[in-house]
């Protein structure tokens, strides 16, 4: 299976170094994966086209790649720390992309319903998808930057 979905930068606010990301399933149930692949990149608007490749604004980065892997909820989120961690600059949208070879395990998120195609599907090693008005409910894990201010505006807000 292939998944892409569409994070927006309002969603995640400032720039940040995302060391992992959690998701959170339907059900209590673990899953394991012969080969499992998440990629991330920066988004080319807010919503996504068939295309995988043409939903990204630059170049995609693998961030996590295993073979032979098991996913078990903890405290009701699947979390996946990441083998590369990837900077996130804080402006624009950011896409998350998952694969595995086709098989009997799937993974199955609580989502939310959103304006516009924020999900893309298809089979393992398919080009295009079929977008969905969903997002799923994501959990992003990592260091945040500090926003840029003046001491001026810092110093006003004490006041």
């Amino acid at each position: 299976m292939r998944y892409q979905v569409v994070v927006l930068g309002s969603e995640i606010g400032n720039a940040m170094t995302i060391n992992s990301f959690a998701f959170k399933p339907t059900s209590g149930e673990g899953v394991v994966f012969d080969e499992f692949t998440v990629y991330m990149g920066p988004a080319a608007g807010n919503t996504l086209g068939s295309d995988f490749m043409a939903n990204y604004s630059g170049s995609r980065t693998k961030v996590y790649s295993h073979t032979s892997v098991s996913f078990a909820p903890s405290g009701g989120w699947v979390t996946i720390p990441l083998d590369t961690p990837y900077f996130h600059a804080g402006t624009g949208n950011l896409i998350i992309e998952v694969e595995w070879p086709d098989g009997e395990q799937e993974i199955y998120a609580g989502y939310w319903t959103t304006t516009g195609a924020r999900l893309l599907t298809a089979s393992y090693g398919s080009s295009t998808g079929y977008a969905y008005d969903f997002c799923p409910n994501l959990l992003l894990s990592g260091t945040l930057d500090l926003a840029p201010m003046t001491f001026g505006s810092i110093k006003a807000t004490f006041q």
